[in-house]
């Protein structure tokens, strides 16, 4: 094989890997990945394979570069018993192997087999790249690329370059999503729930990295107006408010941990356009947390509170009628919103120090909540403005 000299854009690389972090936690990820790794790659089509061999509804194949129905008339053509000799092969392979479909089944072999003449010829396809993503919970999962007849085979340095640049992150990706989908299996329930919450959740582990996403949350990253998930980490254009994410995140953390630490406060995140901002709140979870439902991991979530287009309640009519809340503990309450702590109430309220440990006590009693960042988790999940 010829070496021929190859070089990838380096923003465009990055915006790949990019979409290969997000595709465990958006719906359209893994179709995003592929059409974007078509295009940058200069491949007519490239495929994610998942397969699950033993429970084949938990398998999927995606392609991108190519019309939808490549994908419709390849599912039902792979498994156990499957005729593509080429998948067949790559199960063996362990995770990082590249492999040339000419190396695993010469081509004229491969012209004979029916699955070339009903799915590669129809589409022109005669050049293909596999690469092993590896085995996780039962499942494995492989990349294919492929060429047409008139395009140029793959190089070598292609291949080097694929197998350094793309998948360690691609591999770590597939192992995320497949814990992903091995905790919403274990915690049907629990994540019906949080997907059916109006507001964004994100679960974190102690190491930062989100464990669960909901629909809402999705549906904030997808649409990028301010605030987006990439690299597995909470991203927005503020820069000043990009540096309250990264301090806040750890923080929750370390007082999941224990650490005597004040708890973050919200975060508001400026939105493109002159729409109302949206709040982000860290609660922690604690040893007193009743987390027994949650991923074992589990350190902390992120609550992401989106504007509700012509819902603007009263936070203090809501606070009072909901809870029974005098006015004095909703003075506390926006206080304490807006990230002040006992002290900077107290002087901001012009009270003493014991008489907002005392409205606080009565406001735990009310609320059912049994400290401040559960307050505070309240509060924002009840308010939809802010000042």
């Amino acid at each position: 094989m010829v070496n021929s000299p190859v070089a990838l854009d380096a923003v465009e690389l990055s915006s790949l890997v990019s979409l290969a972090y997000e595709a465990p936690f958006l719906t359209s990820g893994w179709r995003d990945f592929t059409t974007a790794a078509a295009r940058l790659l200069q491949t007519r089509l490239a495929m994610i394979h998942h397969m699950d061999f033993a429970n084949q509804a938990k398998s999927f194949h995606i392609a991108g570069g190519i019309d939808d129905s490549f994908s419709q008339a390849f599912t039902p053509r792979w498994g156990e018993d499957g005729d593509d000799i080429y998948l067949q092969a790559m199960r063996d392979q362990p995770a990082g192997a590249v492999r040339l479909s000419s190396e695993i089944v010469e081509p004229s072999v491969a012209h004979e087999t029916e699955i070339y003449r009903q799915l590669a010829a129809p589409w022109k396809l005669e050049y293909f790249l596999f690469a092993s993503l590896g085995s996780h919970d039962g499942a494995t999962s492989v990349l294919s690329l492929g060429r047409c007849v008139d395009d140029t085979p793959f190089t070598a340095a292609e291949i080097d370059l694929l197998a350094r640049a793309l998948l360690p992150h691609l591999r770590r990706s597939i192992s995320v999503h497949t814990s992903i989908t091995s905790i919403r299996r274990n915690n049907a329930l629990l994540a019906a729930m949080i997907d059916m919450a109006p507001f964004g959740i994100v679960v974190f582990d102690a190491s930062g990295q989100p464990l669960l996403v909901n629909e809402s949350a999705a549906a904030i990253f997808a649409r990028d107006k301010g605030l987006a998930l990439r690299n597995g980490k909470l991203r927005t254009a503020d820069s000043r408010t990009q540096a309250m994410l990264d301090a806040a995140l750890p923080n929750a953390i370390a007082l999941s941990q224990g650490q005597p630490l004040r708890p973050p406060a919200p975060i508001l995140i400026p939105r493109n356009g002159n729409t109302q901002p949206c709040q982000l709140v860290f609660s922690p979870f604690t040893q007193h947390t009743e987390s027994v439902d949650l991923p074992k991991r589990a350190a902390c979530v992120a609550l992401i509170y989106d504007e509700r287009p012509g819902h603007h309640p009263d936070l203090a009519a809501d606070l009072a009628g909901a809870y029974g809340l005098s006015k004095a503990e909703v003075r506390l309450c926006k206080a304490l919103l807006t990230g002040k702590t006992t002290q900077e109430a107290a002087d901001t309220l012009n009270i003493s120090p014991n008489t907002v440990k005392t409205h606080l006590s009565r406001i735990f009693h009310k609320t059912s909540v049994h400290s401040q960042a559960a307050l505070l988790h309240l509060l924002a999940a009840r308010s939809q403005t802010w000042s």
